[in-house]
């Protein structure tokens, strides 16, 4: 009872959702973000993998990712990315050197004369550079732009639809001493965090590339479902975490090998810490992991019992968690929480189950941050969306999706704490009716983002749920989930398909709270 006491004081502040902004198509136009083909209609030779032994179409490794009933989706993906990426970090964390090569389809409708990677850690306060640019084997022009930001790979021919292409660069980051920026991309004495250390190729649709400098509100990668071989090389007192799974450690010395494999992912994680410890347990079939500090133990009893009991509240909500293993780790983030695919950070001072970081006890903010990031499996990795421009499709939702844990956890009383807190958020700007719907730089100015976003958003979702009635509203969102698995959707089609579920006409409603008046 003590923590549905405390919901109702609750001002949660977690992690906003970054992306690569991009310009506004999320009007009431049901058009879908992205035209996808179906598989490559040419016959094209491409240069042999070289970094691990396996050829480009072969995904059977990646089936003990996933659990059983979601080994099919590798069957399916046409056109996919493949990622393979060789990491080195250096004993004294001052340089991680890296080789990557990726088979790149295009799978969009029109040719393309370049393809752009994100190098997300030049935002972060460190140096990423890349060299030996090559596609197909062959010597490429590449040029950093949008402040090295993003790197351009000029193309020697249009790449035409579905077609398929290889580029292979070197990339090195160097590692000052401090960590980075204090949210995505940090690492001490102790822990590495790791975000975003490869060059990643970004959502291409008819807006064209999406390779805008993201916001500091939101999170930074905007990215389709691909699939990961990654191999790292790092000293050998960290214990490495990240998306997928991963082999045994082969240990030499001072130094380890570990091999992961991650896909269908939108993202690659990758996380160590000196002295971490390791709770598990087992929920239908899905290994749970909880990386601490030995210190932290409570903390990360209390994280793998709330990410377990997420993980059954919403497979049974939504749709099936897809992957055998789910990791919650600490690092030292400035926000409460961090979501990537198979995998959620935490901050370090929520641990301390005795504290109160924010005015609230961290017994509080451990549950609501970890049952949240839980959320966004379903919401940013498994359905994807533009979440600089259309944050509230996975931030709200995930808002709400949260509010249903504390249903399924403690009751009405739980859930109605849990909604007691979004109105708090949006008081913190007087209850101003500002859209939800914006992109996440229009609220910045404001600072209303957190408030209107995590706020405002779920309110919208639960009046949303009153119009349709709550069993309708629970089937339209089981519904949403299944459609744009492994896609990408956007606010035009969840109002659409919400109107399909209750047959009525929702544009007033969307007027009043979504769209931009």
């Amino acid at each position: 009872m003590k923590r549905i006491c405390f919901l109702l004081i609750l001002l949660i502040t977690l992690a906003g959702c970054q992306v690569t902004a991009s310009p506004t198509d999320h009007l009431e136009s049901g058009t879908p973000t992205r035209a996808i083909s179906s598989s490559p209609s040419q016959q094209v030779i491409l240069p042999d993998p070289e970094l691990f032994p396996v050829s480009w179409d072969e995904r059977s490794d990646f089936t003990a990712g996933l659990i059983p009933s979601q080994q099919d989706i590798l069957t399916h993906l046409p056109g996919a990315t493949i990622y393979h990426i060789l990491v080195d970090i250096q004993d004294d964390l001052s340089r991680l050197n890296g080789l990557m090569e990726v088979r790149y389809t295009n799978r969009e409708t029109v040719p393309l004369n370049e393809i752009y990677f994100r190098l997300l850690p030049n935002l972060y306060q460190v140096k990423m550079t890349t060299a030996n640019v090559k596609v197909n084997k062959q010597d490429a022009a590449s040029e950093a732009v949008g402040a090295s930001s993003s790197l351009r790979v000029d193309l020697p021919t249009p790449l035409e639809p579905e077609t398929p292409i290889v580029i292979s660069m070197e990339f090195t980051i160097e590692l000052p001493p401090g960590g980075g920026n204090g949210l995505n991309f940090v690492y001490n004495s102790q822990i590495l965090a790791l975000a975003q250390f490869y060059p990643l190729i970004p959502v291409y649709d008819e807006a064209g590339w999406h390779i805008e400098i993201p916001s500091a509100s939101g999170d930074p990668t905007y990215a389709d479902p691909g699939f990961f071989r990654v191999q790292v090389t790092a000293p050998s007192q960290y214990m490495m975490a990240a998306s997928g799974v991963e082999e045994e450690p082969k240990i030499d010395g001072t130094r380890q090998v570990q091999v992961f494999r991650a896909g269908p992912v939108r993202d690659f994680y990758l996380c160590g810490g000196t002295g971490y410890t390791s709770l598990t347990t087992t929920r239908n079939g899905i290994v749970v992991n909880s990386y601490s500090l030995p210190s932290q133990k409570e903390g990360a009893r209390l994280a793998l019992d709330t990410a377990a009991a997420a993980i059954d509240s919403f497979n049974q909500r939504f749709a099936p968690y897809p992957y055998s293993e789910f990791d919650i780790v600490t690092i030292p983030t400035a926000v409460l929480g961090i979501e990537y695919p198979g995998i959620t950070a935490i901050n370090e001072d929520l641990y301390d189950l005795e504290g109160n970081v924010r005015g609230t006890p961290n017994e509080i903010y451990m549950e609501s941050t970890v049952a949240h990031e839980t959320g966004h499996q379903w919401f940013y990795n498994l359905v994807g969306s533009d979440q600089l421009n259309e944050p509230w499709l996975d931030e709200a939702v995930t808002q709400y999706a949260t509010a249903l844990y504390y249903l399924d956890a403690y009751g009405r009383s739980g859930e109605e704490g849990y909604i007691e807190s979004w109105y708090a958020r949006w008081d913190r700007v007087n209850r101003e009716e500002i859209p939800i719907g914006l992109p996440v730089a229009a609220y910045d100015s404001t600072n209303s983002y957190s408030p209107i976003v995590y706020g405002r958003g779920p309110i919208f979702l639960s009046k949303l749920s009153d119009k349709l009635g709550e069993e309708k509203f629970n089937t339209f969102l089981k519904k949403y989930v299944e459609i744009y698995s492994w896609n990408i959707a956007n606010t035009g089609r969840f109002k659409e398909l919400a109107e399909e579920s209750c047959g009525c006409k929702l544009t007033s409603l969307f007027k009043e709270w979504v769209f931009e008046k």
